[in-house]
């Protein structure tokens, strides 16, 4: 009692101290060490034991000499943070006995009802130690290990309830509770202020990842005691086990058997057809297979939107989801080959009429499997095209850059897609069960396939300046892509996207198509231009005049090398005159000049000199006949 007084006494002066302790940060170290990592239950409490043992001696909080006497921790005992321990190491051993309780009961069903209260009892001390944990650490604790206190005292109790009470609803607030105080305790890890330090906040992060899985089977059993739970939130959780523990993955588990038990189909449709399950054995992963294809059909009509993630998270979490879907296809292939060869038995020979019968309906299952295992990675590769294409920018425009995508690689994009239609094609036009109007939208889509791929071809000549090919392979586009136009034929949901990216290429093919045709022109003629003058020049420096060597003591004749002069003589380049553009030539007023009387008096001067020669004529005539005029 003096004690205590004591203690109320200085907190009332203040001058109560109080010892900062991490207690995850020592906990998460301490069970990493001690076999928490391999999930070692008993190791962990054995050392847990030997630690409080070790406390006790080294703090002087015995409990007694040869007979035990029961000693109360409190708070006027606390000199050191490591009296905070005690309560924390009691807590953790008792945790760790009922989780290997637990173990046992999932690894035997013997004394199953014995070891349930056992465990509950356990769990229910546990939860008593934490709450005692608490009030110590409030009473003599910093701010900062109250809060982590508080919050390993909500994670024990919630535990309790989950586990013991299955109080669903209660478990649910402890834990959310808990997250809370993790993310606090993130923000001021972060913050970096003086009760915790910013190496702490890695550690919250972590604990805040491993009870999210918790968090949602509370969530789920609480729907499900509602009458509101669906299969795809059970899915949701099975996706989501990092952190969970495993004995929550055996309930989750178990959950999951029980669930798809009531969700398994027995047949499947494809292009308007449908087809039985043929055998036990494939119901099951046929199920998976077709619950797979209908998550993510209403994934694809959310599209991330209200979760917060960026278009490239929605396209990595698509292309898994494919990823495992195309995983479900290859184990049902691999059940049916199996089938297959049961049935076959010492071969086609030896097979009865009811054999051959069940090998037929194997192969028409095995024909829908494939049908839409094909359009799956037709959708995986046009999504996949879509994200890409978002980033290319075609080689006539400026602004390419080293991150934007490659023509190659959108060639080698399409190149993938064109082998799944080809397949496709394939499986329409099989002998037997063709489909003429499935293959004849991959004929259209193949020709669509066609065009982009030449243009791409086209782009990655163009990029390289080499014109003549870039143009041929933008005039293939066009022609492929006339081709389409031409054929007026409808496709599905399914092909609908190719055709509308070659509709979109093929324009931008034209543009291609005269850009290249422009440049090839310009190119040729400056070529041709460059090679005449270069021939030009290399005649001129073989060939020697005479008129250029006056000067020189040679000789030029008999010798083709040697000329007089250059015919015809070399062309030389003479500047262009300007253009004259009179424009105001029609207002400019001219002086008055006398033409009439110009053009008479030349007149006159001609008709004189007309009659003076003619005198002269007849007069040399007469001179000429008498012999006037003669030596």
């Amino acid at each position: 009692m003096a004690e205590d007084g004591e203690a109320v006494r200085m907190e009332e002066a203040g001058e109560v101290e109080r010892y900062d302790l991490s207690v995850f940060s020592s906990l998460r170290k301490t069970q990493t060490q001690q076999g928490m990592r391999h999930g070692d239950y008993l190791r962990y409490s054995k050392y847990c034991t030997r630690r409080l043992l070790r406390l006790y001696k080294s703090l002087k909080h015995t409990h007694g000499k040869g007979k035990y006497e029961k000693r109360e921790l409190k708070a006027c005992d606390v000199t050191e943070e490591r009296y905070f321990l005690i309560p924390l190491m009691c807590a953790e051993r008792v945790w760790a006995q009922a989780m290997e309780i637990k173990k046992e009961m999932e690894n035997s069903k013997k004394w199953r009802g014995h070891r349930k209260q056992h465990m509950a009892k356990k769990l229910r001390k546990a939860s008593k130690w934490a709450d005692d944990f608490t009030k110590l650490c409030s009473a003599r604790a910093t701010s900062r290990t109250v809060l982590e206190s508080e919050a390993y005292a909500s994670f024990m109790k919630g535990t309790y309830l989950m586990e013991v009470e299955e109080k669903w609803q209660a478990a649910l607030q402890q834990f959310l509770q808990t997250r809370a105080l993790y993310e606090k305790l993130t923000r001021g890890g972060a913050d970096g202020g003086a009760d915790g330090g910013a190496g702490d906040s890695s550690v919250f992060i972590e604990l805040q990842s491993e009870i999210e899985p918790v968090i949602l089977f509370c969530k789920y059993q609480q729907q499900k005691e509602q009458g509101t739970s669906k299969l795809s939130d059970l899915q949701q959780l099975k996706d989501s086990t990092e952190g969970m523990s495993a004995h929550l993955k055996a309930q989750l588990d178990s959950l999951m058997s029980g669930a798809e038990g009531s969700a398994m189909v027995g047949e499947i449709a494809w292009r308007g057809k449908t087809v039985a399950i043929p055998g036990k054995r494939l119901v099951s992963p046929t199920s998976d297979v077709v619950a797979q294809i209908k998550k993510m059909e209403e994934d694809s009509s959310t599209s991330g939107k209200g979760a917060g993630l960026s278009e490239r998270e929605v396209l990595e979490k698509r292309l898994g989801a494919y990823g495992s879907l195309f995983t479900m296809f290859d184990t049902v292939k691999q059940i049916i080959h199996s089938e297959k060869s049961e049935v076959a038995g010492g071969g086609a020979s030896a097979m009865s009429a009811e054999s051959k019968e069940q090998k037929k309906v194997l192969e028409q299952f095995e024909r829908m499997v494939s049908g839409l295992m094909l359009e799956s990675h037709v959708k995986r590769n046009v999504e996949l095209i879509q994200s890409k294409y978002e980033a290319y920018i075609p080689s006539n425009k400026e602004g390419r850059r080293a991150i934007n995508t490659t023509p190659e690689e959108m060639y080698r994009l399409y190149e993938h897609l064109k082998l799944d239609v080809f397949d496709l094609s394939e499986l329409a036009s099989r002998q037997g069960e063709e489909d003429e109007a499935l293959y004849d939208e991959c004929s259209v889509a193949m020709n669509a396939i066609k065009t982009i791929l030449c243009f791409f071809l086209g782009e990655h000549y163009n990029t390289k300046k080499q014109d003549k090919e870039a143009f041929l392979l933008y005039n293939r586009a066009i022609e492929h892509s006339d081709r389409v136009e031409d054929s007026g034929a409808k496709v599905s949901n399914l092909f609908a996207p190719i055709l509308a990216a070659a509709e979109n290429i093929s324009g931008l093919s034209r543009i291609g198509r005269c850009i290249t045709h422009a440049r090839a022109c310009a190119s040729n003629s400056v070529s041709r231009r460059e090679s005449f003058s270069e021939q030009a020049a290399k005649e001129d420096d073989a060939t020697e005049t005479l008129l250029d060597n006056l000067s020189k003591p040679k000789s030029f004749v008999g010798n083709r090398k040697r000329q007089v002069c250059r015919l015809p003589p070399s062309l030389k380049s003479l500047p262009c005159q300007p253009f004259l553009l009179d424009t105001a030539i029609d207002h400019i007023k001219y002086p008055e000049v006398p033409v009439e009387k110009t053009l008479a008096e030349a007149d006159q001067a001609g008709k004189a000199e007309e009659e003076a020669t003619a005198a002269s004529s007849l007069l040399g005539g007469v001179t000429s006949m008498f012999g006037w005029g003669s030596k």
